[in-house]
């Protein structure tokens, strides 16, 4: 039994350290010239003002959102709270004005299991270590997915609740799913480009805030 116990740990220990290097590899944090890996320091000496993290939602946005010259979209695609608690783990990433957090989805996605309240405490330990990295953290709520009979449509809506009335001064939450989205899906999951806009307008107006 101990030493079943022992391979399943080291498996998914080595299934976490494959989200962390597919994200250094995917945002340019990782060269592979001849064989040889090196880090790629222009990927990190380059300093943005807003820094874009989170899952495929926010990652769709590097198209339609400019906030700012210096941002950079930081997005990884099927990504969920317990990749980006190891990805700031191990990732070495530049202290910035402003982050932009916006994932969660996938948890319930990936694990049926999991509660609104075991899924906010993802997000709070998070955001706990994505403070180490930016003077303010703005936090979007989640959207429905397609159709609205998806149960897990419900889920979303108690973690919305959840993370609203957790608000504390190290985040900011910027409520979304009140924005008219519904003819704004380019799948059941992400939103078209006129949804996009409509999201970035938000962050917009909380950008012009801060810089104003």
């Amino acid at each position: 039994m101990r030493n079943l116990i022992t391979a399943l740990v080291g498996v998914l220990a080595l299934v976490g350290m494959v989200f962390v290097l597919k994200f250094l590899n995917q945002h340019g944090f990782f060269n592979v010239p001849k064989q040889v890996v090196r880090v790629s320091w222009t990927a990190l000496t380059q300093k943005p003002d807003v820094v874009f993290y989170g899952d495929s939602r926010i990652f769709s946005l590097r198209t339609n959102c400019l906030l700012s010259q210096s941002q950079r979209n930081l997005g990884l695609s099927s990504s969920t709270l317990k990749d980006w608690r190891l990805i700031l783990d191990y990732a070495v990433l530049p202290k910035v004005e402003m982050i932009v957090f916006w994932a969660g989805v996938n948890d319930f996605r990936f694990d049926r299991s999991l509660t609104p309240e075991q899924v906010v405490d993802r997000q709070l330990a998070v955001i706990e270590r994505l403070s180490d990295h930016g003077q303010r953290i703005v936090v979007l709520g989640q959207i429905p997915i397609r159709p609205e009979s998806n149960p897990i449509n419900k889920s979303l809506v108690s973690l919305n609740e959840l993370l609203a009335n957790r608000v504390e001064k190290s985040f900011e939450y910027l409520e979304v799913s009140s924005i008219e989205l519904d003819s704004h899906y380019r799948d059941k999951l992400h939103l078209n480009d006129l949804g996009d806009a409509l999201i970035c307008k938000q962050l917009e107006w909380t950008w012009s805030a801060q810089s104003g």
